[in-house]
């Protein structure tokens, strides 16, 4: 659980790094068009990265719980297959015997 919440954390994080990014362009942009920080056209701008941003960011923190869950059926199934003197891997169990 603690790495899945790191996980999400981090994904959580590169998103509103990029959102910040993207929020500071859009504001040179308008500023370069002559758009009054004050008007409706900006604000309508700025709530649509907002609202991106928050989709984003929770599709990013989901994903990353759903790849560490899946990492970690991968890793106990390669530990039960190694047991089992079965491949881990699909590489190794398309080869052929030796």
């Amino acid at each position: 659980p603690e790495n899945v919440q790191r996980r999400m954390g981090i994904a959580s994080a590169n998103v509103q790094s990029q959102f910040s990014n993207a929020a500071n362009q859009n504001r040179r942009a308008l500023a370069a068009y002559g758009i009054n920080p004050n008007s409706g056209a900006f604000a309508r701008a700025n709530n649509m990265l907002t609202t991106q941003q928050g989709v984003a960011s929770a599709a990013a923190q989901t994903g990353a719980a759903f790849d560490m869950e899946d990492r970690g059926i991968a890793l106990r199934s390669g530990v039960a297959n190694f047991g089992r003197n079965m491949p881990n891997t699909a590489a190794l169990s398309l080869r052929g015997p030796p």
